[in-house]
């Protein structure tokens, strides 16, 4: 196994483990997933599709196949977190010192270098940027 292989199954294994807890916590109402979805007006029902697709998008990154797509729908449940937390939540929630921050930013960094490394993998564009360079 290749380098750049080891580091992104590493990557997709770390961002998995986040994300199924993530979305465990949401999906088992911990007071803390309650409260940051009260906050955004969209307890409960809110929470029950994000813990989902959270879950879904962690499965995902375990296969190979599916990898990128996993990648890609963690990015895009990301960037509404940091929406989240840039308008409504803060960057410190509930004196957590910050870690829900720190977490959503290893995820996001993380998924956007598994995209990026995967990225011919992508559903319906992935053959269209097949060994092009982005830059």
């Amino acid at each position: 196994m290749s380098g750049k292989a080891i580091i992104t199954w590493s990557l997709q294994i770390l961002v998995a483990g986040i994300l199924f807890y993530a979305g465990w916590s949401k999906l088992s109402s911990q007071l803390n997933s309650i409260y940051i979805f009260d906050q955004l007006s969209m307890e409960p029902h809110g929470r029950y599709i994000i813990g989902v697709i959270e879950v879904t998008a962690a499965t995902l990154l375990l296969s190979k196949r599916l990898a990128a797509t996993g990648a890609f729908l963690t990015l895009g449940t990301m960037l509404g977190a940091i929406i989240a937390h840039s308008s409504v939540l803060g960057l410190n929630v509930k004196d957590d010192g910050g870690i829900h921050i720190v977490m959503l930013s290893i995820v996001f960094i993380s998924a956007l270098i598994i995209v990026y490394v995967r990225r011919s993998q992508l559903p319906f564009i992935g053959s269209t940027l097949k060994n092009k360079p982005i830059f």
